[in-house]
C-alpha cells in the first residue's frame, strides 16, 4: 500500500493532527489567514466551488431545510459545526449563499453537492488566529453529517408543520395547492431516494471526525447503485484518514488502487465523484450499454490541474519557534528509520509497501483486491484497463510483481 512522503511542512501535518483548535469553537478567531501553498486565489476558488457533478439534493431544499434537534437551518454553522465543518464563508461568485468552502451548487437543475475541498481543506485556531490550510484533510464525521440530512429530509416530509415552513422557503408566501402537491412528491421521491443510499451504506464501523470508508461508497455507488443490484451491496467497514491533496500524483489513496489498475489520475478522480454523491446509472438497452452519469469530467480535469500546483504549507512564522537543537538530534533519527518512506525532498514521490511491512489495520487494502462483484448489465463488456489480469487471484496484498 502507498506511503504518501511527507515534505517540509511535517509539522504543520502534526498541528493538524493535535487539532490546535477547531475554528467552530473560536469565537475571537479573526479573519482567515491563507498560507503559502503555490495557489492563486483564482486557484483556491476553483478548488473550493466547482462541483464534481455531485448531487445530494436540490440545492434550493438544502437552504430551505431545518435541523430536526434544534430548528434551526441545517445550513446553520452551529449545525454544522456539530459534525466538524469550518463555518460559513461570505457570500461571492462561486459561493452565492455563502456556505461552508467545498459545499457547491451544480448544474442547471439546481443540486446541492459536495467538492474536494469539503474533504480535503482544513482549518485551525491558534492564539485567535483563523488559519486555512489548502489540501489539509478535514476533520468532518461526513456520514454522520449526511444521515442527519436524511432524517431532515424524513421529519420535513412527516411533519406538516415542518413541511409548510420548508415550502415556504421554496416555493416563497401562499404557493399554490398544486405547486405544494408536486414538491411534496418530488421531497417524498428524494427522501426515499436518500434512505435508500444511508441503508446501502450503513457502516459496519463507525468512522467518526477525520475518517471516512470512501472506497465503501465508491463500490456500493458503482457495483449495487449504479448497476441496480442489491446483492452487490457491500458493508462499509473500513475507515481511513482522509489523506492530504498536496503532492497528488496516481497514489493519492492509501492503497494505491489507481495506479495498481491502470485508471491513472482521470480515472481515480471519477471514483472520488462516485464517492461524494454523484449520479450515476448503467443498463443494457437492445444490447448497448448506455451509461448516464452527473459527473463532469472536464471539471474534473480543470481540477487535477489546479490541485496539481498546491504546494505543502510550511510552518507559519507566528506559530512557535522551532527548537533547533531538538531539530539537529532528531535529523539522524528521521534519515534512519523514517525517510525511506518519507522522504523530505519536494520532489518526493509516493511509493507502494506491502501491508505486512506497514503492519497497521489492512482492512481498505484487502477489501479492494478481495471484493467481487456482479457485472450485471456490464457483463460481457471488454475491460478497459488492466485490473481483471491484475487483481484477479492475488494473495492479499503481497506480490509486488502486482504493479
Amino acid at each position: 500500500m502507498p506511503v504518501r512522503r511527507a515534505t517540509l511542512a511535517v509539522p504543520i501535518a502534526v498541528a493538524l493532527l493535535l487539532g490546535l483548535s477547531r475554528p467552530g469553537l473560536s469565537e475571537e478567531a479573526g479573519d482567515l489567514i491563507f498560507l503559502e501553498q503555490g495557489m492563486s486565489d483564482a486557484d483556491r476558488d476553483t478548488y473550493s466551488w466547482t462541483s464534481l457533478g455531485s448531487q445530494l439534493v436540490p440545492y434550493s431544499w438544502f437552504l430551505a431545510l431545518e435541523d430536526p434537534e434544534t430548528g434551526k437551518l441545517f445550513r446553520d454553522d452551529a449545525v454544522l459545526d456539530r459534525y466538524g465543518f469550518p463555518p460559513s464563508l461570505p457570500a461571492s461568485k462561486g459561493n452565492p449563499d455563502g456556505l461552508p468552502r467545498g459545499f457547491v451548487k451544480d448544474g442547471n437543475k439546481d443540486w446541492f453537492g459536495l467538492t474536494c475541498a469539503a474533504c480535503h481543506s482544513t482549518e485551525i485556531t491558534y492564539e485567535g488566529k483563523r488559519i486555512h490550510v489548502d489540501g489539509g484533510p478535514a476533520m468532518a464525521d461526513i456520514d454522520g453529517w449526511g444521515n442527519a440530512l436524511n432524517a431532515a429530509m424524513k421529519w420535513t416530509l412527516d411533519d406538516p408543520a415542518a413541511f409548510q415552513r420548508f415550502a415556504t422557503r421554496v416555493l416563497g408566501e401562499n404557493p399554490k395547492a398544486k405547486k405544494l402537491e408536486k414538491l411534496k412528491e418530488e421531497l417524498a421521491e428524494q427522501t426515499a431516494y436518500r434512505l435508500a443510499y444511508g441503508e446501502r451504506n450503513a457502516v459496519g464501523r463507525v468512522a467518526g471526525m477525520g475518517r471516512h470508508d470512501s472506497f465503501g461508497v465508491l463500490y456500493n455507488t458503482a457495483g449495487a447503485q449504479a448497476l441496480h443490484m442489491d446483492e452487490n451491496r457491500f458493508e462499509r467497514s473500513a475507515p481511513v484518514s482522509l489523506p492530504h491533496t498536496w503532492g497528488v500524483g496516481e497514489t493519492a489513496q492509501w492503497n494505491g488502487f489507481s495506479s495498481m489498475v491502470g485508471l491513472g489520475m482521470l480515472g481515480r478522480d471519477i471514483g472520488v465523484a462516485m464517492g461524494v454523491f454523484s449520479r450515476t446509472d448503467v443498463e443494457k438497452k437492445g444490447g448497448r450499454v448506455v451509461y448516464k452519469s452527473s459527473i463532469r469530467t472536464t471539471n474534473l480535469i480543470h481540477m487535477g490541474k489546479v490541485g496539481r500546483s498546491m504546494t505543502a504549507p510550511k510552518w507559519p512564522s507566528f506559530f512557535p519557534e522551532v527548537n533547533a537543537d531538538l531539530a539537529k538530534q532528531g535529523e539522524p533519527l528521521f534519515a534512519e528509520h523514517c525517510s525511506s518512506c518519507h522522504g523530505m525532498a519536494e520532489d518526493s514521490e509516493a511509493v507502494l509497501v506491502p501491508i505486512e511491512e506497514v503492519g497497521t489495520d489492512p482492512a481498505m487494502a484487502l477489501q479492494f483486491t478481495h471484493t467481487i462483484m456482479k457485472t450485471g448489465p456490464l457483463e460481457g463488456t471488454p475491460s478497459a484497463s488492466g485490473a481483471a489480469s491484475c487483481c484477479r487471484g492475488c494473495p492479499g496484498w503481497a506480490p509486488r510483481s502486482c504493479w
